[in-house]
């Protein structure tokens, strides 16, 4: 529902301008706040930043951590107030997810031309840079100062007016795109370290691209500086549950920080303890999630236990969410709680959890092949779609469901090719550790022309198809069948990524689809008391290699809890060394690693090892020429 333009209620997305409103439809607002007062107002309260100035065409920069948290987004962006005709340009954070970004334009008529792009890192558990540049002739975005897509075409034209610099954290009512909001996860907190604008100046400049642009000013977040910002207050639009106050925006230790609270608790300040949201058991494991990032010092087996059941270990993940507990059965029966107490989380004055018992979600191991008839009902052997969660085996993260009655050639099983998860980002199955092969089976049921919506497809870590176009392979209405071989699962969770390249016209049916899902089981890995990706290293950690794959230069994130030397070696996979660097006593915490490969260097798979007197780890890297 869209609400009616009021004083604090805006017709736009981002902006502050109003309508007039006469007596008529004052007193509509009035019997709306009465009858739809939740829904209208919402019981959450967000934040947003923005400049007094506009700017046209420019490089637009940040230094980021953004919010955690299913059904909730936080966002830096310029936008063009009031918005006649639409001019937005977007980096969106959705907590729901630990691998994607939401990259956007949006122009007249608030087109979207949307890319939910993959990152080999998650995105909330540190800070990273992240800017675009506009131009006339394009929009490419930036992630740790490597550039990661770029849009041309027509729609970057109409982008001609003045922008705003912006940043906000808001709750959609759009659960198919943010997934379903939890107040129990309240507050959260979005930080910015810093934010660096300059101007486009094509062949004068001293930054950026082929520097055409000069640098003009930086912001480090020390204080609230009116003569370049404003705060929004008592602001909202059509499509968001929150009020944006000032109240949420504050300053701290040089970070300007943008709260989501609810509608008591405002600002900078967490007073709720932490709250166990699930738990569920994966073999001899249980993993299980906490409302919010919580201290490490109290995890622990003395806080966590089982009726009947030993536990062998705890761990906390680097989201400082999830938690895994290490048990000594695998013979759990229905019922049973898993128990914590006295739970901190990681606030300066931390807040803890007494006691809390949860029933331990089990598993209904799926049948292979498995077979799924995407976006939509049970069909033959084919099981209905669904979104996924902690207490399913499979299932999609966001999307739609969208179906035609048109016949469809080269099949004979219509249904599975008429219906279809539209818009989707990812895809999620629980399955075995082992390998697998991947069935696509897909339909364009609603573009009949080339490169009118095209997708790239992650699978696992791997970039497996780039540029997906079914209309250009097999035309409309046509069975059409991506078969993927030999995908390697050490997590016991399979993993598509969707990344659109030309997303399609409006909302419904656009952005990346399929029309059927099928999951062949070829191996299972021997069976350990322990898997190796939930053994997080005491000594020594890979956080994130990015962009991954790459094609020029790839940027290593790794951290060590005990100073001496660090070996770092590349190998391809056929056991070759192409590059190895020996630190001799490198300090503890964090360090980048930057790996641009000599020319002699061919496309592949290459594996990074980092080997200390303590511990090891590594990580695959995809180079793509």
């Amino acid at each position: 529902m869209y609400p009616v333009s009021c004083s604090w209620v805006n017709t736009n997305k981002h902006g502050f301008s109003n309508l007039p409103i006469n007596r008529n439809i004052f007193l509509l607002i009035i019997l709306i706040f009465i009858f739809q007062a939740p829904i209208l107002f919402g019981q959450t309260r967000g934040a947003e930043y923005r400049t007094l100035d506009s700017y046209t065409y420019g490089r637009f920069e940040t230094r980021a951590k953004p919010a955690q948290g299913d059904g909730i987004v936080s966002s830096f962006f310029t936008f063009d107030d009031p918005a006649d005709p639409w001019g937005e340009i977007d980096i969106e954070w959705l907590g729901l997810f630990d691998h994607t970004i939401d990259l956007n334009i949006i122009t007249t008529g608030q087109a979207s031309h949307i890319r939910q792009h993959y990152v080999a890192f998650n995105p909330h558990t540190d800070f990273h840079d992240y800017g675009f540049e506009w131009t006339p002739e394009y929009v490419a975005w930036f992630i740790d100062g490597e550039e990661i897509f770029r849009q041309t075409g027509t729609h970057i034209a109409e982008m001609d007016s003045a922008q705003k610099i912006m940043m906000n954290i808001w709750q959609p009512v759009y659960s198919d795109w943010v997934g379903t909001f939890d107040d129990r996860i309240l507050p959260r907190f979005s930080y910015y370290d810093w934010v660096k604008y300059g101007s486009y100046t094509p062949g004068i400049g001293n930054y950026g691209t082929d520097n055409n642009f000069t640098f003009e000013w930086e912001d480090n977040f020390s204080e609230f500086d009116a003569t370049r910002w404003e705060k929004s207050d008592d602001h909202t639009w059509g499509g968001n549950q929150s009020i944006l106050i000032d109240d949420n925006i504050e300053f701290d230790s040089g970070m300007l920080v943008l709260c989501m609270t609810d509608d008591v608790n405002l600002g900078y300040v967490d007073e709720n303890p932490p709250v166990l949201l699930w738990a569920r058991q994966i073999g001899s494991m249980i993993k299980c999630r906490f409302s919010e990032e919580i201290n490490s010092s109290s995890v622990t087996t003395e806080n966590i236990f089982i009726t009947g059941i030993g536990i062998d270990s705890v761990q906390l993940d680097p989201d400082q969410r999830t938690v895994y507990v290490y048990t000594d059965s695998d013979s759990i029966t229905e019922g049973t709680n898993l128990v914590v107490l006295q739970i901190s989380d990681d606030n300066p004055t931390p807040n803890t959890l007494g006691v809390q018992a949860l029933e331990i979600d089990l598993p209904s191991p799926v049948i292979f092949p498995l077979k799924i008839n995407n976006g939509g009902s049970g069909y033959g052997d084919y099981l209905p779609d669904q979104e996924w969660g902690p207490d399913v085996e499979y299932g999609f993260t966001d999307g739609n469901f969208v179906s035609v009655s048109e016949p469809i050639d080269n099949t004979d099983d219509d249904i599975i090719y008429q219906t279809c998860l539209n818009r989707t980002a990812g895809y999620k199955v629980r399955v075995p550790n082992g390998t697998y092969t991947v069935s696509l089976k897909l339909s364009e049921n609603y573009y009949s022309t080339s490169d009118a919506r095209t997708y790239d497809l992650v699978l696992e870590d791997s970039l497996v198809i780039e540029n997906l176009d079914v209309f250009s392979s097999v035309g409309m209405n046509y069975a059409y069948d991506v078969i993927i071989n030999d995908i390697e699962v050490v997590d016991h969770q399979l993993d598509l990524y969707f990344s659109s390249r030309a997303y399609g016209i409006g909302y419904v049916t656009a952005g990346p689809f399929v029309n059927g899902l099928v999951v062949e089981q070829n191996s299972i890995f021997p069976l350990s008391a322990i898997d190796d990706l939930y053994q997080i290293p005491e000594k020594l950690l890979i956080s994130s290699a990015y962009p991954n794959p790459f094609n020029s230069a790839i940027n290593v994130h790794y951290a060590i809890s005990i100073s001496g030397d660090i070996r770092l070696e590349i190998i391809s996979i056929d056991g070759t060394e192409v590059f190895q660097k020996l630190y001799t006593q490198q300090g503890d915490g964090e360090h980048i690693f930057r790996w641009k490969p000599e020319h002699y260097i061919s496309s592949g798979v290459y594996f990074l090892s980092i080997t200390s007197a303590f511990s090891s780890t590594n990580t695959k890297l995809l180079y793509i020429k």
